[in-house]
């Protein structure tokens, strides 16, 4: 779960947001919190790659519809 999200980062030029739940990262599932950060150190530089997530928020409120979407982030 996306616990912070820095100004003018990547997560928050994609339009990822706290409290998203990222599940896979390039195609690849998200087995835990360090895999992710493997799975992200593997990729080169200002390469683009779909992050599936859940995304939790509705208008700036947390929402108990969970919808899952795919943001392209520029890495």
């Amino acid at each position: 779960m996306i616990t912070n999200i820095e100004v003018n980062s990547p997560a928050k030029q994609a339009g990822l947001k706290v409290n998203d739940l990222i599940i896979d990262i390039d195609n690849q599932p998200i087995l835990s919190f360090r895999n992710a950060f493997d799975i992200v150190a593997d990729i080169w530089p200002e390469t683009t790659v779909p992050f599936k997530i859940i995304s939790r928020w509705d208008n700036c409120r947390i929402s108990r519809q969970h919808q899952r979407r795919t943001c392209m982030v520029n890495l």
